[in-house]
């Protein structure tokens, strides 16, 4: 009876979202809670956890990044999500879906002529040439043969040995990503860390804007974050690898600072800076904290019924809705594996 109940619970929360997806994921995590008596899913704040997870699944799965929707960094940055997802999605046939999708969505990439004339312009940004090395890297990942790679990771050498005066954080997330395509003749990996935000954070710690700051501040502040966090992501390769030595050396002024930046996201309702900090926490091992959680369940109350947190106000994306949805998404599946973890 009590495990009829508890399927019952789920799929009337489902009702609200109306997905398909959405109904076979949280039939699915309602058998496995009942398979498991006591177990983590019998918790309110776990059903609620699964509930939203499922309704942002099927926001993502109903509104895909096409070249016109979004464009083909959007079609990236879901590559990236369907790579945690594959991991990290609640059940097995979860997880082999993301799988699929994630080898489906490289794939498909690279056969737009789109792709391969981005790839092949030239006098491009720094940032477009990380771009193309990050969809290189995934492609390897996702098991897809690009023949793209090789003009992407030479033209990426080049960039990085003229464009010398570009962001420091670009520079390094571009040559960390370079790296792992096996490219000879990368740049300097030591010398873009010793100008990295993290190096900076490590010399002389930041300090957030307090309430009522200047709109300025706050923004500056906001990307300074988003910048540390991407370094972050590209030195662990997305939770991948352990942290270097170098890291670990620097781990308590990063930790320290984005712990604070928790709360604050949270306070500035930047959803997306929230997940992207709450994620990174995440993948550098730490545990489930009081000010973590309290943040992470603020994200579970902001979600709205549609299943995303809405159009962002600072994004300078074409779609303003789907980065966040596809972040809060992680973060939500992070706070999940913490529960169970017991942390």
């Amino acid at each position: 009876m009590e495990k009829t109940q508890t399927l019952t619970r789920l799929l009337i929360l489902t009702c609200r979202h109306r997905g398909a997806f959405s109904l076979l994921l949280l039939i699915a995590l309602a058998m496995a809670a009942a398979a498991v008596p006591g177990g983590q899913a019998d918790h309110p704040t776990d059903r609620r956890i699964d509930a939203a997870i499922a309704a942002a699944f099927d926001w993502i799965e109903s509104h895909r990044a096409t070249l016109e929707d979004g464009g083909l960094t959007d079609m990236i940055d879901e590559g990236v999500a369907f790579r945690f997802f594959r991991g990290h999605a609640p059940t097995a046939s979860q997880r082999e879906h993301f799988s699929q999708l994630f080898a489906e969505q490289m794939a498909s990439l690279n056969e737009l002529t789109e792709f391969e004339a981005w790839a092949r312009r030239p006098n491009k940004p720094l940032i477009e040439h990380y771009h193309l090395v990050l969809a290189a890297h995934l492609s390897k990942t996702a098991g897809v043969s690009s023949p793209l790679s090789a003009v992407i990771a030479e033209r990426a050498q080049r960039a990085l040995a003229t464009l010398i005066f570009d962001s420091p954080t670009v520079r390094l997330t571009t040559a960390l990503f370079l790296s792992r395509l096996d490219s000879e003749g990368v740049a300097d990996l030591a010398a873009l860390l010793s100008r990295s935000m993290i190096e900076q954070l490590n010399r002389q710690p930041m300090v957030l804007p307090g309430p009522g700051a200047p709109e300025r501040l706050v923004n500056t502040a906001g990307w300074w974050l988003y910048a540390l966090v991407h370094e972050l992501v590209a030195l662990t390769d997305f939770g991948r690898l352990p942290a270097s030595p170098w890291l670990t050396d620097r781990r308590d002024a990063v930790v320290d600072v984005l712990l604070e930046a928790v709360t604050w996201a949270s306070a500035q309702r930047n959803h997306d800076l929230l997940a992207e900090v709450t994620v990174t926490l995440y993948f550098l091992g730490e545990p489930l904290r009081p000010p973590l959680q309290a943040a992470l369940d603020k994200l579970l109350a902001d979600q709205r019924p549609d299943g995303s947190w809405g159009a962002s106000t600072v994004s300078t994306r074409r779609n303003k809705v789907r980065h966040t949805v596809l972040t809060a998404s992680a973060a939500l599946l992070a706070y999940r594996a913490w529960r169970q973890l017991g942390e």
